[in-house]
């Protein structure tokens, strides 16, 4: 009775560990398509660049432009553009999934000796690193995307003003 109670606990905690590394897999998966995701989105060279429009911002700009009142805080520079509204909803989605491997983490605890144990510590730090990473990474490139709507639509306005001055003048 006894040695079958030990190999049932040991087959538990195995399928713990095992579901574990699952759910971190599952989760590194989703963090590497999030990141391919803004990566193709906004690779090509001159998306970004100070001195080009690019395709992504006259897509942002045909889509909605940014009010002059929306401060620049994460939430809100990511509601002008849905590519970053999806990308940040599938990254709050992520929170559920660590949170859960924290909860597998802290059962595991006991069954796992100390160097496995600090693998998996580790593990859980690097996904959790990975999360804010892209968090920033977001929000740093929608921050970009929204100065530059800004800067066009600035200077759509001062070309039309100097359009209109032109034609009255000549």
């Amino acid at each position: 009775m006894c040695v079958s109670s030990i190999l049932s606990c040991c087959f538990l905690f195995q399928s713990l560990h095992q579901n574990f590394e699952e759910k971190a897999d599952s989760v590194q998966a989703e963090f590497k398509a999030i990141s391919d995701a803004v990566a193709s989105e906004t690779d090509s060279s001159s998306a970004l660049s100070a001195n080009s429009t690019g395709p992504v911002l006259e897509r942002i700009e045909v889509q909605s432009a940014p009010t002059p009142d929306c401060s620049c805080s994460r939430s809100v520079s990511l509601l002008f553009y849905p590519f970053f509204q999806t990308q940040q909803a599938r990254l709050m989605d992520s929170v559920a999934s660590l949170e859960q491997l924290a909860i597998l983490q802290e059962q595991l605890k006991e069954a796992l000796s100390p160097a496995d144990f600090k693998a998996v510590s580790q593990r859980m730090w690097t996904l959790w690193q990975t999360h804010g990473e892209l968090e920033h990474r977001l929000s740093s490139t929608a921050t970009r995307l929204k100065q530059l709507v800004a800067l066009r639509q600035l200077y759509l306005t001062r070309y039309a003003s100097c359009t209109a001055t032109v034609i009255v003048l000549g």
